[in-house]
């Protein structure tokens, strides 16, 4: 059996590159605790060269047992800091000198972190009604030195277009467009504690944008919805925004031309600017002007100032903002940093004398919209396409900081370490070896060849973002899934386009930087999980309420193809919520829980299972237990585990689409050709027709043989991968004896059969190496070091694949294909962990 590690410390080091400052600040990280080690946060304790720290524990989730698995801890440190997370007796812990304080009225919240005070109206959005700067005086209340501002007038917009003309006579009109403002739809405004801590609080704001039309019935008009998470740190004037941005407009009606935040602080004496470039730009604001720093693509800004007349001079262009800027006078100054900038294009600050505008979004000419329609109205089944969906309900996340100070003391050095915030690494192997799925140390020394293997080609995968230009508002983040050999570039059309939920590769980068602890690879994994939760995944959907928590299927929009469960991996998220305890994370995961809930079947030989729909199901409602400890999820997730077993085939395996009525466990159809379960389920209502032979011949080949109906052989064997490691999360959650039986009879089927051991049968089903992590938990269950061998053959096996050509394009990858690289990492790691145990060489 699995043995969870027993230690009473675990050691990491806080790491940022190598050019980054050295500023004290706060920080969260998530930690991972040994089973039994833990049972309340009073028994932790921070240390750092043997003096205790102040910190914050919150405890994410929990071993079966009920002891700690997972805790966020908050507390303030510098690059190169080495520090011990210790448990053992209860312990009191020592108060910070500007310990938080949260007051809350009828009117607003009252937040203060010791050196500023801020309200949050309750009753209408304005951000942040108020900020002043001050000490917190001997008795406990607040000495107000300097006002930000108190004037209630912070607003965040979204600019739509809802027409267009040719210039002829071809005109659409849908409806009047314009400016929609967040403070104006108050009755949809909500605003809620979601953290209280003495270190860090954070604060959900939720509602919508409503359109500015004076005019006429026009009124109470919402096309986008918003989330703001505001986070205050004690002894700090900053604060960090999460700001989400949520279509649930008709997105073949409207398009996006702005989204932006203003930052109200006027003044009657001189102003200044400074911007972050190749070198820190700073200029005085003359009245009447306004600069505008425009980041238009990934390796192109503009500078230009404009005055009310309208004339517009370019100051400046260059490459690529460093993403924040100060504005000051001769009492204050106000910043504001956008993480990845550059990236996430096109972004924009605007600045005057009248304060600061963020743009989340910008575009670049008059022509240029966010787009959230699809690229076309047919569903392209002769390209692989499944079931129509478009952009409603995909969202979009900014990160950015905001930080104020006086007029003598810069917020430059604030704002850039929130660009780059140093990353929390664990350095003993109970640290690294954090219970996620596929996880496991790193073993440079004994597997040299297998460690140079998964480096590769995750540095591969991140060359690609880099060489293809996969950057911009939608797009960062994601990755292109199939590559097209006959034209020696990535394809584009049909089903061939982005990644979207197609696998996990973030999970896998997850894994490389806890594995490693590459920086680098901590900001990638966290910007890929931030596309996922937000842009490859419906949060609204008043039409079809069922794809809400679902995540789109790959495709050449990012939202093209329906949310299902066979395409919804969480992995990636909860990897995100463990690490950092982010509130968007652990929102989206719980609607992927109530997502799976849906998740239903009826015993009808007319209608089919699909296995990896079900199997997707089954691993998701077990995660949104773990992480929110509600029994309906793992209630649901054991009546799903009950057909499973049921389905499976007396010689271990599952049939890709099956049915629970007969003996042979299949349907009375075989619809072979489906894209997904929904246009499965189409054609078995007979509400859509089957394949054509057209439809059939552009697929190209094999379909061209338009064979109706796989053997049944042949519908064994991929869709299984999806299942085995959800069965491994259930065993290792409930210890149940059946669990375990119907696990090995399929890792067995994979070999062949009980005692087999078929190298060949299992590397024709390794599934990019997929397969070696059920190999390893087999022998944990049975001691059987045959499994290992097994695994040990396929891990040749992908070495031998990889390509270590000079050709960058391709170096280090293992068939061009980016949805390798998370099987290659739910497999090989915690192989190369059980054939260290086992004491076998590479």
């Amino acid at each position: 059996m699995y043995e969870p590690v027993t230690t009473d410390q675990i050691v990491f080091t806080v790491k940022g590159n190598d050019s980054e400052s050295k500023l004290k600040g706060p920080l969260t990280t998530g930690v991972s605790l040994p089973q039994n080690a833990v049972k309340k946060v009073t028994n932790l304790y921070l240390n750092h060269e043997g003096n205790d720290l102040i910190a914050q524990f919150k405890p994410l989730s929990f071993w079966p047992d009920g002891s700690i698995q997972w805790v966020l801890i908050d507390f303030e440190g510098r690059t190169g800091d080495r520090l011990i997370v210790g448990w053992g007796d209860e312990k009191s812990q020592t108060k910070h000198d500007q310990e938080i304080s949260l007051i809350k009225t009828d009117e607003h919240y009252e937040i203060c972190t010791g050196v500023m005070r801020a309200k949050i109206n309750r009753r209408k959005f304005s951000l942040i009604q108020a900020v002043e700067l001050g000490t917190r005086s001997k008795n406990g209340g607040f000495v107000s030195e300097i006002n930000i501002f108190q004037k209630d007038l912070c607003d965040t917009w979204v600019r739509i277009e809802e027409s267009y003309q040719d210039g002829s006579t071809t005109r659409r009109l849908y409806g009047m467009g314009g400016c929609c403002y967040a403070s104006l739809a108050r009755d949809e405004y909500a605003v809620e504690v979601e953290e209280e801590g003495p270190l860090r609080t954070v604060l959900c704001l939720r509602g919508a944008y409503e359109a500015d039309i004076g005019m006429h019935h026009y009124s109470g008009y919402r096309p986008l919805k918003w989330i703001i998470r505001l986070h205050f740190f004690a002894g700090h004037s900053q604060v960090r925004v999460l700001h989400t941005v949520i279509f649930s407009a008709n997105p073949r009606e409207v398009k996006i031309s702005e989204i932006g935040l203003r930052i109200p602080v006027a003044s009657e004496s001189l102003t200044n600017y400074s911007l972050g470039t190749e070198s820190i730009k700073t200029e005085n604001i003359k009245n009447g002007l306004y600069f505008l720093a425009h980041q238009r693509s990934k390796c192109e800004y503009i500078l230009d100032s404009f005055t009310t007349n309208g004339e517009k001079n370019k100051v400046c262009q260059g490459q690529q903002l460093d993403g924040w800027v100060e504005w000051s006078d001769n009492k204050r100054r106000v910043g504001v940093a956008i993480k990845n900038m550059a990236e996430e294009y096109p972004k924009a600050f605007g600045v005057s004398n009248e304060g600061l505008d963020v743009f989340l979004w910008r575009s670049n000419n008059f022509d240029s919209h966010l787009d959230y329609s699809r690229y076309s109205e047919e569903v392209a089944w002769h390209e692989g396409e499944g079931v129509y969906a478009d952009g409603l309900g995909s969202a979009k996340t900014t990160e950015y900081s905001l930080c104020f100070s006086s007029g003598k003391e810069t917020t430059k050095e604030v704002l850039s370490r929130s660009l780059r915030c140093p990353v929390v690494v664990s350095e003993l192997e109970n640290g690294r070896c954090a219970p996620l799925l596929g996880n496991s140390v790193q073993f440079p020394d004994r597997y040299p060849e297998s460690e140079r293997m998964l480096a590769g080609y995750v540095d591969w995968m991140a060359r690609q973002i880099s060489s293809e230009e996969w950057y911009g508002y939608l797009d960062y983040g994601d990755v292109l899934s199939t590559w097209d050999d006959d034209n020696n570039t990535w394809e584009f059309r049909g089903r061939w386009g982005w990644s979207n939920s197609e696998w996990d590769p973030r999970h896998a980068v997850w894994l490389y930087f806890l594995r490693t602890g590459h920086v680098d690879s901590a900001r990638l994994a966290e910007a890929m999980s931030r596309h996922s939760e937000d842009v490859d995944t419906c949060h609204f959907h008043p039409l079809r309420p069922y794809w809400v928590g679902g995540s789109f299927r790959h495709s050449t929009d990012h939202f093209g193809d329906e949310p299902c469960s066979s395409h919804t991996f969480v992995d990636n998220w909860v990897d995100h919520y463990y690490l950092t305890g982010d509130g968007r994370a652990r929102e989206v995961i719980e609607q992927a829980g109530n997502f799976f809930l849906k998740y239903r079947w009826v015993e009808d030989s007319r209608f089919s299972f699909s296995l990896r729909s079900i199997a997707n199901a089954f691993r998701g409602l077990i995660y949104a237990y773990e992480v929110t400890s509600n029994r309906k999820y793992f209630d649901r997730a054991n009546e799903i585990f009950t057909v499973v077993a049921r389905a499976q085939n007396a010689d271990g395996s599952w049939h890709k689409r099956f049915q629970i009525t007969s003996d042979e466990r299949l349907p009375d159809q075989l619809p072979y050709g489906m894209a997904t379960e929904g246009a499965t389920l189409a054609t078995e209502l007979g509400t859509t027709p089957p394949f054509t032979d057209d439809e059939f011949c552009a697929l190209g080949p094999p379909y061209t043989n338009l064979i109706r109906e796989l053997p049944h052989e042949e519908l064994k064997g991929y869709q299984t991968h999806y299942l085995l490691i959800g069965l491994e999360r259930f065993h290792k959650l409930t210890s149940r004896t059946d669990a375990a039986e119907c696990y090995l009879r399929a890792v067995d089927w994979f070999c062949g059969g009980r005692d087999v051991f078929d190298n060949e049968h299992a590397l024709r089903h390794s599934y990019y190496g997929a397969l070696c992590g059920p190999l390893a938990y087999a022998y944990y269950l049975t001691g059987d070091i045959r499994y290992l061998e097994t695994g040990r053959v396929l891990l040749r096996d992908l070495r031998d694949q990889q390509d270590w050509s000079e050709d960058l394009s391709r170096s280090g990858s293992i068939a061009m294909n980016s949805m390798g690289l998370s099987l290659v990492f739910f497999g090989v790691p915690p192989l190369l962990d059980a054939m260290c145990k086992a004491g076998l060489e590479e």
